[in-house]
């Protein structure tokens, strides 16, 4: 009941921006192997601990442009260690964006990696797999989809925007993918049927309307009933801090909870990228990719606590988001115009603006005012 009144309450009355609660930064300003290409997406290995992060492959690799890296799906894949330590690299062509990855430590010791791939242009904005991928991790080796130590998987026929997400505990993957003309959606399935080509859901989710766009990468939360979505745009001129960073948890219900972060508010620009579930019970951790003034691109992890997912956390007013696809450019950040925004400050001292953005003929709505590690 006091939830329900918190909830009415916060509809009807003024919203005015609040503090949001203090995250735990696991890791902060680390480099990837690409320095000039900003994270897309991460994952842990749920018996190592360490980190993988994918990126679009700078322009240089593969003998591309950045541009073209991005366009057909060129991925550049970086182990990091619980302590943000670079131990190896990979690339994988053909992919997808990499918002969403999955790391799998089998019993007997080999490492996989899960993206989506066979990548196409979605309406000609960002490259999406129509099928899942699984392959081994190969330190220095490039994996395409044709190579014969990757597995195609195709739960979702005639579909775009593929992508996995696994829930080691339950050995449950999640899939979402978008089909023509309907919204962004998710299947939920036994790992075991879905290795065997046994695509029949065991749970089916549509995702709701997000209080921030676009969406910057999804998650299967533990226990394999509900998702995570992150949301939020880049920092630019338009879009101050504390800008409009969300998570969202929703199931087959709808919205489960939801909280506005702001962390790393010196870091300029700054764009929240990939979302998964902590290693400590009750928490949820996030991606963030800033650029120093060197140029070179960086990422940090924040952890926060999660409140009572019975009522939702509620951040600063915002129109709901449209859609679920994302508009980029070749850096890998967003490229669409932000919410106007009336707010200034001075940039930090190590950090540098961006470029200018390019202007888009469609509005966009207004946003707000604004597995494993080493425990930590």
């Amino acid at each position: 009941m006091l939830c329900a009144a918190a909830v009415l309450l916060a509809l009807v009355a003024p919203q005015v921006p609040h503090a949001p609660p203090p995250g735990t930064a696991l890791l902060s300003h680390v480099r990837l192997h690409d320095t000039a290409s900003g994270m897309q997406g991460f994952a842990r290995d749920p018996v190592t601990r360490d980190w993988y992060f994918a990126q679009v492959s700078q322009g240089g690799r593969h003998g591309l442009s950045q541009r073209n890296n991005y366009e057909r799906g060129n991925l550049t894949i970086t182990r990091l260690s619980p302590a943000g330590k670079i131990l190896g690299f990979m690339y994988a062509r053909n992919m997808d964006h990499g918002e969403s990855i999955s790391v799998q430590h089998t019993s007997a010791g080999k490492i996989y990696m899960w993206t989506g791939a066979k990548a196409v242009l979605n309406g000609g904005t960002v490259p999406g797999g129509t099928r899942i991928a699984r392959f081994g991790w190969r330190p220095g080796k490039t994996a395409w989809p044709s190579s014969g130590w990757v597995r195609l998987f195709n739960p979702h026929p005639g579909t775009y925007n593929n992508a996995p997400s696994i829930d080691w505990a339950t050995r449950t993957i999640m899939t979402r993918y978008h089909p023509n003309g309907g919204g962004t959606q998710y299947g939920v399935y036994r790992l075991a049927d879905f290795l065997a080509g046994h695509y029949t859901p065991a749970a089916h989710f549509v995702q709701p309307s997000l209080p921030s766009f676009p969406p910057q990468g999804f998650a299967l939360m533990p226990g394999g009933t509900s998702a995570a979505v992150l949301s939020g745009w880049k920092w630019d001129s338009t879009n101050q801090p504390p800008g409009n960073t969300y998570g969202t948890v929703f199931g087959g219900s709808g919205t489960i909870w939801q909280q506005f972060w702001a962390d790393a508010l010196s870091d300029d620009p700054h764009e929240p990228e990939g979302i998964q579930p902590g290693l400590q019970a009750g928490t949820i951790c996030y991606g963030l990719t800033s650029q120093l003034a060197s140029g070179v691109r960086v990422v940090s992890v924040w952890r926060h606590n999660m409140t009572a997912l019975s009522c939702k956390a509620m951040g600063p007013a915002g129109t709901m988001g449209r859609g679920s696809e994302r508009r980029r450019g070749s850096s890998g950040m967003d490229s669409r115009p932000r919410p106007d925004r009336p707010h200034h400050r001075s940039r930090p001292a190590g950090h540098r603006r961006m470029g200018p953005r390019a202007r888009r003929r469609h509005p966009h709505p207004r946003g707000p005012h604004g597995r494993r590690g080493r425990r930590r």
